[in-house]
């Protein structure tokens, strides 16, 4: 579906951390994070499998597991370290340098 203008998942799913900030209630929070794991899960299998299209059965299975591992490592790390460095601002300024370090979703 490409071209498609309709927001994904996780576009809706962060809209309510652009426009309130960190004020957010526990039920607008968790609604929030509820959409935007929708849309990562949908958007995990189609990276996947254009990714590892090529490659055979048993070499796509451990490829795919440790570059899947590596990735989450790196991408934890690189966002902590934002929020981190950013905390000595106000907590609302560090969650808000550490969401714009995320690329939005094409």
């Amino acid at each position: 579906m490409r071209g498609s203008s309709s927001p994904s998942p996780v576009a809706v799913g962060l809209w309510p951390f652009d426009h309130f900030g960190t004020n957010l209630g526990l039920w607008s929070l968790a609604s929030a994070l509820f959409l935007v794991g929708i849309g990562l899960g949908v958007c995990f299998a189609t990276v996947s499998a254009v990714a590892l299209g090529d490659a055979n059965a048993d070499e796509a299975s451990g490829s795919f597991s440790s570059i899947r591992q590596l990735a989450s490592a790196i991408g934890s790390v690189a966002v902590t370290s934002i929020l981190f460095q950013s905390a000595t601002c106000g907590l609302a300024h560090a969650m808000k340098a550490s969401l714009l370090a995320v690329p939005p979703p094409h």
